[in-house]
């Protein structure tokens, strides 16, 4: 006979990816949905998990329980301390969406990186890394990012746009990272020796780069590799070297200049405030 599962969400985003997962890896299990698209608004609304949000979570999960499920699954990583809560209310399993992400960035290494799309997730997704490392007797450093931009694109149905946003805040920085410890390890120089004649800016860049050189290679493949909009973030990466080699090849001050001041403009009008 098959299970039935009842897979609870926050946004309506996630559904698809979901139903698409069990498609591929649980084809003979029944699904069904249950979805409270006001959650991620009360979350921003109240400032985090209050006591009405955490009982919102705990009677889906008392529902989803009522209908014979066997067994639940959350799908928005921004409620699972309130999981925690639900799984104390009802009979079935309870799971939470980061559990197995969670085990896989443990055993992955020290220094973990959490891209969130709803700002609200991101600590969240801390403390439970932070908490489960504890349990596991681990010290580990983690990075949060946030790209509400995506979020909202997600929402109005427009997937591509989400995914090349996440494309560039993953792979362009990661690439550009490999790129300067490739052209570093290319040039025949040693380090130490460099560091010896470093400077401020070189030594902030080589400290980024020597923490991405030490991560797994298959996980920093995929994240290049796995998003469609990944190879536009390189081609970027490539046109704007091509640039600055032809602005200094050419001793075009003024080009250079240009460069220089639309990146500050950028950076002072788009950089979040943190």
């Amino acid at each position: 006979m098959a299970k039935r599962i009842v897979l609870i969400h926050a946004v309506t985003a996630a559904i698809r990816p979901i139903l698409d997962a069990f498609k591929k890896g649980w084809p003979e299990a029944e699904v069904s949905n249950l979805l409270d698209d006001g959650l991620t608004g009360a979350l921003s609304r109240e400032g985090g998990l209050t006591p009405p949000i955490v009982q919102r979570i705990c009677d889906l999960a008392r529902y989803a329980a009522g209908t014979g499920a066997d067994g639940i699954l959350f799908t928005c990583s921004a409620f699972t301390p309130a999981m925690d809560v639900a799984r104390q209310r009802v009979t079935i399993p309870v799971l939470k969406p980061d559990e197995a992400m969670i085990a896989t960035a443990l055993e992955a290494g020290s220094r973990i990186g959490v891209v969130a799309t709803l700002p609200a997730t991101a600590p969240t997704q801390a403390a439970q890394l932070y908490a489960a490392a504890a349990e596991q007797g681990k010290t580990i450093q983690v990075t949060t990012a946030a790209v509400p931009d995506a979020l909202e694109a997600l929402n109005a149905g427009d997937t591509a746009s989400h995914d090349r946003l996440i494309a560039y805040v993953l792979g362009l920085s990661h690439a550009l990272n490999i790129a300067f410890f490739t052209a570093l390890a290319e040039s025949g120089e040693a380090a130490p020796k460099l560091a010896t004649l470093s400077s401020t800016t070189f030594d902030a860049q080589l400290d980024v780069a020597a923490r991405v050189a030490r991560e797994q290679p298959d996980l920093y493949f995929e994240i290049q590799t796995l998003n469609d909009y990944g190879t536009e973030s390189l081609a970027a990466l490539l046109y704007a070297v091509e640039r600055l080699r032809s602005v200094v090849r050419a001793g075009d001050l003024e080009g250079f200049r240009g460069l220089m001041a639309r990146g500050r403009a950028y950076l002072e009008r788009e950089r979040p405030q943190r």
